[in-house]
């Protein structure tokens, strides 16, 4: 998602509790369509303070709080933030490309007769012969049938048929435990390809079980297979990282990469699988620092062994670059990208669409760095790809009106961006889904868009709705729900209906507290909530809602960070509209220091520097003898004025 340059209220939009699939290499995906695990969350950040919101959307770039303003909530356009799991021997890890490749125990092939056609020798009279046939038949079935139904159930998966081939493993495993001595390695292989079908169906509660279960048995083998031992753990840190237990994850991969770089080759693939899984958990705990060093390794180590047109080579590069470019290093980024770009487009068929995801991901990076014509001229590329490609009730193709919609705001073109949002209200009419949930999507969608085009009454019956709608049927914390009270009270804002947005916002953040206090949707949330108190003039709570998001911020990002400078920059707004000019002036300073030293794009701070050192003051909100709202207990007339 980009940011915006638009007079008035600039917005963060973080998603919160992105529940897409992360079973593949890549982290850049397919731009998806509308998916309520994100959660647009918008905060003021460096422009004026007024009532209109910036109002557009733009590509979400991962767990990038960038800024917006009442969004479309979908999947992410650059990134899915996506595991990438090695197939190591006997494990039914994920292959790095994402195809599911399920171990297949034994194979199809016919049975092998006996003998030339000549004459059979005699060994026993046909009485005996009946009598082994029905012995036979008294054992029931064995490896043989355990393996057909393995094969049929890899072929029922193939077709889409996950439940009838789980029900066709779990056959096969209970004939190999009835045949085979415990512990014997078909079994071990049975329970990962069971474990692996239920991570497939969402079932991660219960793979966990069996992933347990199957790394305790790999530890107590004697002799111990550290090879296999690697391999479970990697399997089980995959599950809790699909859970979004990232802590739990996270030193079993460390393990799991110890073990291997003792074991392995400095070039094996396993180690650059172990290695991108680690960046992956790094990167959700927010050690982005470590995250783009793995990422760096990961890439170095292909381009290394592998020949230079690999796919595999193009995924990690493009993974690094949508890494710098989460941490707002998009100069950095940049020339990955273009190299990212040029392979997809002589590697792959012409309408396949990693080529429109790396354009756009391109334009992200072009935008960011002030480059907006090329950026349009990029984002109208993957506009017509959408329209030629995608059916014609596809999502992607009014999220790609969005992107473009946004950029053409950024050039001064607003009537070009009007008649696509325009153009976007049309074709959401058009294409009414008729599943509830898709519903309930849609309107978000079409809200979103009334929002766009100023009709802030439909907007906010639409968004009662789909907030009613949520309600009904999901725990008040479930991300659905958060998204929906965000929404609401963005639009509440715009109407100047504080009171009930800051309810609303309150809600949002505990919500994000209860599931995690530390991480950085929590800090966006607050800041949102302060712009909205400010609003109703309690610039001393306000003050402390953004030091308290800062705070938050500085503890858990890598120094540098963009959201570091923004939380400056909304400080820094926030004293200034409580009259503390000193104190606004010098967090804006080290905003813009903090910028440019990072080389990102600085010029919305820049005009904010300068106005706070041009205009007169406004008035102070405070008595010269109390309490400074900051946290230094010194009085107004001795501190920030």
């Amino acid at each position: 998602m980009s940011n915006s340059d638009e007079d008035g209220a600039a917005c963060e939009a973080t998603p919160v509790n992105n529940d897409s699939d992360r079973n593949s290499d890549n982290i850049d995906g397919d731009k998806g369509g509308s998916d309520e695990a994100s959660v647009p969350i918008c905060t003021d950040v460096v422009t004026s303070i007024t009532d209109d919101s910036a109002g557009s959307d733009g590509i979400e770039v991962d767990n990038n709080d960038v800024e917006g303003g009442n969004q479309d909530v979908k999947k992410n356009v650059s990134s899915s933030t996506n595991i990438e799991v090695g197939c190591d021997e006997g494990g039914t890890e994920t292959a790095v490309d994402g195809d599911v490749q399920d171990k297949e125990i034994g194979g199809i092939g016919d049975d092998e007769s006996n003998g030339d056609g000549g004459d059979d020798d005699d060994t026993g009279t046909a009485d005996e012969e009946g009598d082994e046939e029905a012995e036979l038949k008294d054992k029931g079935p064995g490896v043989e049938d355990a393996n057909e139904m393995d094969n049929l159930a890899a072929i029922l998966a193939d077709i889409g048929d996950e439940q009838q081939a789980l029900e066709l493993q779990k056959g096969a495993l209970e004939i190999r435990k009835r045949v085979l001595p415990a512990g014997h390695p078909e079994i071990i292989s049975a329970l990962n390809n069971i474990a692996h079908r239920l991570c497939m169906k969402k079932e991660h509660h219960k793979a966990l079980n069996i992933q347990i279960e199957l790394l305790e048995t790999h530890k107590q083998a004697v002799p111990v297979d550290e090879a296999e031992v690697a391999t479970s753990m990697s399997n089980l840190a995959g599950t809790y990282y699909e859970m979004g237990e990232y802590k739990t994850a996270l030193p079993l991969q460390k393990e799991c990469l110890e073990i291997r770089r003792r074991i392995l080759g400095p070039d094996d693939h396993d180690l650059a699988t172990s290695m991108n899984n680690l960046a992956l958990t790094l990167y959700e705990l927010g050690d982005q620092k470590q995250a783009i060093e793995f990422h760096r390794q990961v890439l170095e180590l292909r381009q290394r062994v592998l020949p230079p047109d690999d796919p595999l080579i193009s995924k990690s590069m493009n993974n690094l670059a949508l890494r710098w470019t989460h941490v707002g290093q998009h100069k950095q980024a940049l020339p990955l990208l273009k190299q990212v770009l040029e392979y997809r487009k002589r590697a792959l068929p012409y309408d396949d669409p990693d080529i429109a995801s790396s354009m756009e991901n391109l334009a992200e990076s072009l935008g960011k760095l002030g480059n907006h014509q090329q950026a349009a001229d990029l984002q109208r590329e993957v506009l017509d790809f959408r329209k030629r490609v995608l059916p014609p009730g596809h999502p992607d193709i009014p999220t790609a009106m969005d992107v473009l919609a946004e950029t053409l705001n950024r050039l001064g073109d607003r009537q070009q961006a009007h008649e696509l949002q325009k153009e976007k209200l049309g074709f959401l009419k058009r294409v009414k889904p008729t599943d509830e949930q898709d519903i309930a999507i849609w309107k978000n969608n079409l809200a979103v868009t009334y929002c766009n085009l100023g009709d802030d009454k439909q907007a906010l019956e639409l968004q009662k709705e789909i907030l009613a709608y949520r309600r009904r049927d999901l725990d008040d914390d479930h991300p659905a729900v958060t998204a929906a009270k965000n929404n609401l009270a963005l639009t509440y804002v715009r109407v100047k209906n504080y009171k009930r947005a800051i309810a609303l916002q309150k809600e949002v953040v505990d919500s994000l507290k209860r599931d995690n206090p530390d991480h950085p949707d929590v800090a966006a949330a607050t800041s949102n909530l302060a712009v909205t108190v400010a609003r109703m003039g309690d610039h001393k709570h306000a003050i402390q809602l953004q030091e308290e998001a800062l705070e938050l911020r500085t503890r858990v990002l890598t120094d540098g960070h963009p959201d570091i400078a923004q939380s400056l920059a909304n400080l820094s707004r926030q004293f200034m509209e409580a009259g503390l000019q000193k104190k606004a002036i010098a967090l804006c300073k080290q905003s813009f220091e903090m910028t440019v030293k990072a080389g990102r794009d600085a010029g919305e701070i820049r005009m904010m520097y300068r106005e706070l050192l041009h205009r007169p003051s406004p008035p102070l909100m405070f008595k010269v003898n109390e309490p400074c709202p900051c946290s230094s207990g010194k009085k107004v007339k001795n501190c920030c004025m």
